[in-house]
């Protein structure tokens, strides 16, 4: 044991690396045996404790894996380099499972010690019932803040604890919620019984933080702007007075109504097309008001972009719904916008401004601030935020003009659609590339949207600039935290006089100030916690070895070979035979209803499907659609198509309709409701409905367990009673391998009788719609196959 009480001591833990800081020891020891969510400004070391917490874990039972979880690449691959650094087990002891094929996955986890992966793919794993969570000891979950609604942390956690009670869980976040419902939220997700939270006034965190120089600085918009701002501003406030006279806004004032009301106005117009105790008038009203508030939204939106923005990003949002009306999915609402005579007005005034290169005055600010700072310290590194992808291009374009500073833009990964094209995002290799430039200054410029704000290693970065300002105390906090961590940074926000962004900067700083006192009200200080540590039979180290914390009975056990992680990926051998069996389209992962799925007492099995969204057996395919995906369907042709598939495939074809397509734009009521008769008459689908994911689910399970309980409750062949001769034919044909109902009446149409189908040729039986060569020579094969042939084999 090292008698060195700068550094810390503990088995796997690499000498004179880690030091010893005691609210990182303190916090460890607190988590140990219990779910507990840390809560630490940026900066002050989360991840040393998750080390800790993790070769505690290995140490006291190497059978058991740790699952280190963060919700993007970079930040999971800086996570395992962290961990290969800190630590001395071997790099294969700490895999990292992205971009892995399942097969790689399952190879590398069975000598896996400590694995790091995003959630999604674990997601899908459990869903899969590819993971055994019973051999698990800990997950770690990183930003735990986002384990609220659908993300897959809350999945995660919730098959975790059902599946292994005993098991561990860390969450770790530098802001995880405004208040005191949010951080509740977030410890119900997680089973949370053990909160440590830290705030930079905390004693025992103090001395190690840095102090953050924080400057606002008011922007005065130029005169060229309020033209379009005024017209901009009179179609808003229009539109808005209609939809507080019809009783949906509480306020029609610009300053008075955010984002947030007119969502909330769009569920009640909703709502009101739903009720179907509305009058014909009030329905027709509703579908206009639902115009008028997807354009209030629209136009609050591009407001937003040339306040805020500029003309720059503004002018290529006119160009994107430019593009969007020439597609047959554009909406009524956006056409009507777009021919409005105040529209054009005002985007003919932004395109001639656009045209002359004219310059948001934020632009000039940040460069007048970044030659300030390379002309004090060349050596400085600053990051600047901005809330677009648009504004990014724009603001790295005009500072690399200027001398001595050299800026790369720094996105996310997921592609965006731009009209009919798609922008691709940023890969992993690239987002790697970026950061190791900035680090080694070869970058000293890095200009980024909210990809940056969460955990990732930036290098210390002098100074820190918000091109914009945003309303959310969290992402805030994790701007702020880029700087300031080894020595005194600073802050600087722009903010456009006379514009929203003023209403946000005081809703932050009060959601900030209403965090802070939450956060209070939870800090545990070091002595309180030593004190609960001294009652459970542990006591606080003299030295750096963190061994003194552990109770004394506790000692490192002999390793043994570790046990898979990951089960058979064969269908039989991968579920429980005695569970009905559901095969889900892996596209469908996306929703919530297979994580609601993943939740029940059935096998889910994950496949790339090529017809349906769901199998339930060989005779029951589901097609399941959202209202909007409904309409979007039907609009390009695709579902009719699906639904024909789905027909062909299977004697029962399901289709599951979640919301109401009568409440999308783009398509009359008539029209929705005839192509519902359709499917219901001329595809004798039926047609089934559901109002949430969860109740989607609700609805599968109760399908697959009835056509469990048929297929399993007697073993008498099941013949269906026929009350004609017609129907008699169709039930013999459609025996037939590969023959649905709906084939079956297609070629009784076609030859009038059994026999005649029979006796056909290939030539002439593939001639049937729906039926191709593969199927005819299955019939004319069947229809001439020796029956005793099987017999005497036996």
């Amino acid at each position: 044991m090292s008698e060195n009480t700068e550094f810390l001591d503990y088995p796997h833990l690499k000498p004179n690396l880690v030091k010893k800081r005691e609210y990182q020891v303190n916090i460890f020891a607190s988590c140990i045996g219990k779910n507990s969510l840390v809560v630490l400004p940026t900066g002050m070391g989360k991840t040393i404790i998750a080390l800790l917490l993790a070769l505690y874990t290995y140490s006291q039972n190497p059978d058991k894996k740790v699952l280190f979880l963060a919700p993007t690449k970079p930040l999971v691959a800086q996570h395992q380099r962290s961990f290969s650094d800190l630590s001395d087990l071997e790099d294969w002891r700490l895999p990292m499972l992205t971009s892995l094929t399942p097969e790689k996955r399952e190879k590398i986890l069975l000598e896996a010690a400590i694995a790091f992966l995003t959630p999604q793919i674990l997601q899908n794993d459990i869903i899969n019932n590819k993971v055994n969570l019973g051999d698990v000891g800990l997950i770690i979950f990183d930003e735990a803040h986002r384990a609220v609604g659908d993300y897959a942390y809350t999945f995660i956690a919730q098959k975790y604890h059902q599946e292994n009670p005993q098991g561990l869980i860390l969450g770790m976040s530098a802001s995880p919620g405004g208040n005191k419902e949010k951080i509740q939220d977030v410890c119900n997700n997680l089973f949370i019984t053990n909160v440590e939270i830290r705030s930079d006034e905390s004693s025992d965190v103090k001395p190690f933080i840095q102090d953050v120089q924080t400057n606002w600085i008011h922007i005065k918009l130029p005169d060229e702007y309020l033209q379009p701002k005024n017209i901009l501003e009179s179609m808003l406030k229009t539109y808005q007075k209609e939809l507080h006279n019809s009783n949906f806004l509480d306020h029609y004032a610009l300053n008075n109504v955010s984002r947030k009301d007119l969502l909330a106005a769009s569920r009640k117009i909703d709502f009101k097309i739903r009720d179907t105790t509305a009058s014909n008038e009030e329905l027709t009203n509703a579908f206009y008001l639902k115009k008028v508030v997807s354009n209030s939204i629209r136009v609050s939106h591009m407001l937003e972009l040339l306040e805020a923005q500029g003309i720059d990003p503004l002018y290529k949002f006119y160009q994107k719904n430019l593009a969007e009306i020439k597609t047959p999915k554009a909406s009524k609402s956006l056409r009507e916008l777009m021919q409005s005579t105040q529209y054009r007005q005002a985007m003919q005034l932004v395109k001639t401004l656009a045209e002359s290169d004219f310059v948001h005055p934020k632009l000039l600010k940040i460069r007048d601030l970044l030659q300030t700072q390379f002309a004090g310290n060349p050596e400085s590194r600053v990051l600047i935020f901005a809330n677009f992808r648009d504004t990014v291009d724009t603001i790295v374009n005009f500072i690399n003009e200027t001398q001595g500073i050299v800026a790369q833009k720094f996105i996310g990964q997921q592609a965006r659609q731009k009209g009919k094209k798609t922008e691709k995002g940023m890969t992993q290799k690239e987002q790697i590339s970026i950061l190791d430039e900035f680090r080694n200054g070869e970058i000293n410029t890095l200009v980024a949207t909210s990809v940056a704000e969460e955990g990732l290693d930036i290098a210390e970065c002098d100074m820190v600039v918000f091109y914009d300002v945003i309303p959310s105390e969290i992402r805030t906090i994790q701007r702020r935290g880029r700087t300031g961590r080894q020595s005194k940074g600073n802050l600087y926000i722009l903010m456009a006089k006379g514009t929203r962004e003023e209403g946000y900067y005081w809703a932050e700083k009060r959601r900030e100030k209403e965090m802070n006192k939450v956060l209070s009200n939870y800090t545990h200080t070091s002595d309180s916690l030593v004190g609960d540590m001294e009652k459970k039979g542990t006591k606080k180290s003299k030295s750096g070895s963190i061994l003194d914390f552990i109770p004394e009975a506790d000692q490192e056990p002999e390793h043994e070979t570790p046990t898979p992680i990951i089960k058979d990926e064969n269908v039989e051998k991968n579920t429980d035979s005695t569970k009905p069996v559901i095969i889900i389209d892996t596209r469908e992962t996306q929703s919530a209803v297979v994580r609601h799925l993943a939740l029940k007492d059935i096998n889910v099995v994950l496949k790339t499907l090529p017809v349906g969204d769901y199998i339930l057996s060989e005779n029951v395919g589901v097609e399941r659609k959202t209202d909007s995906d409904f309409v979007d369907s039907l609009k390009d042709g695709r579902l009719f198509d699906e639904l024909h598939n789905l027909s062909q495939n299977f004697y029962t074809p399901l289709l599951i309709l979640e919301g109401n397509p009568i409440n999308q734009s783009g398509y009359s009521k008539p029209a929705i409701l005839g192509a519902l008769a359709s499917i219901v008459i001329n595809m004798r689908i039926n047609v089934l409905y559901s109002d949430s994911p969860e109740n989607t689910a609700d609805l599968l399970e109760a399908l697959l367990k009835k056509v469990h309980q048929d297929k399993t409750s007697s073993k008498k062949v099941y013949t269906k009673k026929t009350s004609t001769e017609a129907e008699a034919q169709e039930q013999i044909v459609s025996g037939i391998p590969g023959i649905n109902l709906y084939r079956a009446q297609e070629l009784l149409t076609a030859f009038s009788n059994v026999e005649n189908i029979f006796n056909a040729d290939v030539e002439d039986i593939e001639k049937v719609s729906g039926i191709g060569k593969k199927t005819a020579k299955k019939i004319r094969e069947i229809a001439e196959y020796d029956y005793n042939k099987d017999k005497k084999k036996k």
